[in-house]
């Protein structure tokens, strides 16, 4: 499920591959916040705190092939990087939740290397985007 050539996700558009999409949304968060570069702060610092543990409860439950609470997992984990205006993050999560929810169990080894390549490259963007300076594009 998680190898490159199943990348696709069914959210509300229809079909899209996660992997395709940007790594940040900066206009997400922007949106959301209203500019207000004190909340960004606060909804990123949340996120980094949070995300690491959902990714871990995550990858336990695919490793003891606790399909239900994958699902679930992968949904919280969804919303979590929404929040941040991580796109790929998300559509990757949400491309697990609709797997588990199948009952088709992601591969795990791929899914654990590409959350990780995910989440990283998340927090590289949220840490280095000046968000001052986003708010005035």
């Amino acid at each position: 499920m998680c190898a490159e050539n199943e990348s696709s996700y069914h959210g509300s558009e229809g079909s899209t591959q996660w992997d395709a999409l940007p790594i940040l949304d900066i206009n997400r968060l922007l949106v959301a916040s209203q500019g207000d570069t004190s909340l960004i702060e606060m909804i990123i610092d949340l996120f980094l705190d949070k995300a690491p543990e959902q990714i871990t409860a995550l990858q336990n439950f695919l490793h003891a092939e606790q399909i239900n609470h994958a699902a679930l997992s992968a949904h919280t984990l969804k919303g979590s990087a929404a929040e941040v205006g991580g796109s790929r993050l998300r559509g990757l999560a949400e491309s697990i939740e609709y797997a588990a929810r199948d009952g088709k169990m992601p591969l795990q080894l791929d899914c654990e290397e590409l959350l990780q390549h995910e989440f990283l490259a998340l927090c590289e963007a949220l840490r280095t985007t000046d968000w001052s300076a986003a708010e005035d594009e």
